[in-house]
């Protein structure tokens, strides 16, 4: 089942993610000001990508989050694809980026 399946869903998928990506955005930006002597190209990149990421979800969400029943419906494939590749760049592991 996909978690993206009405307009309410969306809306509440959507806003919990933005905090998500928010809070990640914001932690990693201090570790990376606080713990780490010079910008890391690894964290860089990947605080970029989640900004990325999260002006895509916004836009979305304010475009489509109070659109017509029709307007969703033909939307909602895009919704779930937006949100699946958010989602897989918020889970990606910091731990990562400090390995390479």
């Amino acid at each position: 089942m996909n978690i993206i399946d009405s307009q309410e869903h969306f809306v509440q998928e959507y806003q919990t993610l933005l905090i998500k990506i928010n809070q990640n955005i914001t932690d990693l930006a201090q570790y990376q000001k606080v713990e780490m002597d010079k910008p890391s190209k690894g964290l860089t990149e990947k605080l970029n990508r989640l900004k990325l990421h999260r002006t895509k979800l916004r836009n979305f969400l304010l475009t489509y989050g109070e659109a017509s029943e029709e307007a969703w419906i033909a939307a909602r494939k895009e919704a779930r694809n937006i949100f699946q590749k958010a989602l897989e760049e918020y889970l990606l592991p910091f731990e990562e980026l400090t390995n390479s």
